[in-house]
């Protein structure tokens, strides 16, 4: 059988089951208090609010696409204006090229594009592709000139060749035409 009493003393004993408990060491703050202590943002911080409230909108990202747009249709310009024909292509890119460069242009000056260099370069670049292309038509349109002078003078000359023989009575006026 065993005693109520303990090491240390008599012991209470054991409600029934349901009855009142006794009050003894609880677990957890008291009534009304939060659990544990409560920290505050580090000294010299201001506490950051909640997400979504009084949160600045992210930046923009840059609109760079006029400039790169540009860089590529000058380069395409000046590879198409350098070949003799191709001028026809060339002159045009170099055009748009230009444009493009401009209005990347406006775009960096509005703040809204971060690409100077890259418009600067594709406006230097529609430049000389645009110089290349005026100097590309200007070689192919003296080059079919003279040959059309060319063809010409040829074409002359054989008729020239032709009205002789026409007029010749005799073989040897006909053969001092050919020469």
């Amino acid at each position: 059988m065993s005693t109520p009493y303990g090491p240390q003393g008599p012991q209470q004993p054991v409600p029934p089951y349901g009855g009142p408990q006794p009050q003894g060491p609880q677990f957890g703050p008291p009534p009304g208090q939060q659990f544990g202590p409560q920290y505050g943002p580090p000294n010299g911080y201001a506490p950051q609010p909640a997400y979504g409230y009084g949160m600045p909108a992210p930046a923009p990202e840059p609109r760079n696409g006029f400039g790169i747009a540009a860089l590529i249709c000058a380069i395409l310009g000046l590879l198409c204006a350098i070949m003799p024909i191709l001028f026809l292509v060339g002159g045009p890119l170099s055009v748009i090229a230009i444009g493009l460069a401009f209005a990347g242009r406006a775009r960096v000056t509005r703040g809204t594009a971060t690409n100077k260099g890259t418009n600067t370069a594709a406006l230097i670049i529609g430049i000389l592709a645009l110089l290349a292309a005026i100097n590309g038509a200007r070689i192919v349109f003296t080059a079919v000139n003279e040959f059309g002078n060319q063809v010409q003078h040829i074409s002359n000359d054989n008729q020239k060749t032709i009205d002789c023989i026409g007029k010749a009575t005799t073989p040897e006026e006909m053969s001092n035409c050919v020469n």
